[in-house]
């Protein structure tokens, strides 16, 4: 292992993100690390990759000049369950807290577009009677990004809105181990 992974399985840790986590056959492959130890979530939108977030000990971005699609997760035919989070971190995060079983998730990467939208309907219209968590930030950006797919959402999707203790779910998952 080089020493750029090691930086980036140590900051995944430091965030309450173990390697059975990542490493799940619903995560893995699902992200990939850069010569500076980012981690990095590819967004795909119709035409393919077409940009990534960027994660680092105490740095998140998103690749410059690139565009914003959806990070998933890794898919299964049992699929019952579509999370939506505004950072794949927290997607990971919401999983190591809830351990849903058939869940698909999603990440925006912050604040959320047209083809954006697009996407999370047709992922949705897939998964014909889905369960929808809006697993967003606890605080009014996450309320209206919430509101925003309730408006696109297909007719028999369930929607609920779970709200982390803290302002995100990565955040209540350090809370949970006591990590700062």
């Amino acid at each position: 292992e080089d020493f750029a992974s090691e930086i980036a399985r140590q900051d995944l840790v430091g965030r309450g993100l173990d390697i059975a986590l990542t490493g799940s056959p619903r995560f893995k492959d699902t992200f990939k690390v850069d010569w500076r130890g980012n981690v990095l979530f590819p967004h795909y939108n119709k035409n393919g990759l077409c940009g990534f977030e960027k994660k680092n000990h105490n740095f998140t971005g998103f690749a410059s000049g690139a565009f914003k699609g959806l990070w998933f997760s890794n898919f299964f035919l049992t699929d019952k369950v579509i999370v939506i989070t505004e950072s794949a971190i927290d997607g990971l995060s919401y999983q190591a807290l809830h351990k849903i079983k058939n869940a698909r998730y999603f990440s925006i990467g912050g604040n959320m577009n047209e083809d954006q939208l697009d996407l999370l309907r047709g992922a949705m219209q897939k998964m014909v009677g889905c369960e929808v968590h809006l697993a967003f930030d606890n605080d009014p950006d996450g309320e209206k990004l919430a509101d925003q797919v309730r408006q696109i959402a297909p007719p028999g999707v369930q929607i609920s809105r779970p709200l982390p203790r803290a302002k995100d779910w990565n955040q209540d998952l350090k809370n949970k181990f006591g990590l700062s």
